[in-house]
């Protein structure tokens, strides 16, 4: 480890000790008598935090010649570990900040909507995977492509899994639709027409729809969060 991050994890342990602290002198027992999950969390990050810095403290003072047991450097690990706790106290900084908890919680709220919209979305394109699968199967058993078509009809529809995820690329700019056009080009207009029908629906309908809806989630969510309305009641006030 470089010596500026363990200098840059010191400092840190040092300010949350510090605030810890501050925080039980203010609020008394009631900071561990109270059921907050927060403090409770903050209280292992710190003493986790103190216990591996006198760790490492008594590891340096010791040297090479006294090597720890191998229970002492299991438990460090398991000390090391604790670290990706403070991860969890970045969640704090999202009641401070109204933008980016309305955003994250817009998001969340949206993930219902988002599983029904994939459903709809796979039904769609699992139908029209089965008919493109059908149409260009039958040409390439009775081999009526060679070559270079036969191996972009085996590429985008060699099977029911591999025409879904062409059609579904499609639509989401993972391949141009048009190289997927080419080999049902070979096989007949119609299906040519058919492809052009499936591309509209989708992306003009479908995925409007779903954006539509995705937005919607987000606007009634926004307008739901309790802690918006009262900043807004505060902002209304101070004006």
């Amino acid at each position: 480890e470089s010596v500026a991050l363990s200098v840059t994890r010191r400092i840190f342990t040092v300010a949350f000790t510090v605030e810890l602290v501050l925080r039980i002198v203010a609020h008394g027992r009631d900071f561990f008598c109270k059921v907050n999950f927060w403090n409770w969390l903050d209280t292992v990050i710190v003493v986790a935090g103190l216990a591996e810095a006198t760790f490492d403290v008594i590891h340096a003072a010791a040297g090479e010649a006294n090597v720890p047991s191998m229970v002492s450097l299991r438990a460090l690990r398991i000390l090391r570990i604790t670290r990706m706790l403070k991860i969890i106290r970045v969640l704090r900084i999202f009641r401070f900040v109204l933008a980016l908890r309305t955003l994250v919680q817009s998001t969340i709220h949206t993930l219902k909507s988002l599983f029904w919209a994939l459903v709809l979305l796979g039904l769609i394109v699992y139908v029209f995977a089965l008919v493109f699968t059908e149409a260009t199967g039958d040409m390439i058993r009775d081999l009526r492509v060679v070559g270079d078509q036969q191996s972009a009809s085996l590429r985008y529809f060699g099977s029911v899994t591999t025409t879904m995820l062409s059609l579904f690329m499609s639509i989401a700019g993972g391949v141009s639709w048009e190289d997927v056009l080419e080999p049902l080009r070979q096989v007949s207009e119609i299906w040519v027409v058919l492809f052009i029908m499936y591309v509209s629906f989708t992306y003009f309908a479908v995925l409007n729809v779903m954006t539509a809806v995705f937005c919607e989630s987000a606007i009634d969510s926004a307008q739901s969060d309790h802690s918006t309305k009262c900043q807004a009641i505060l902002a209304d006030k101070e004006m």
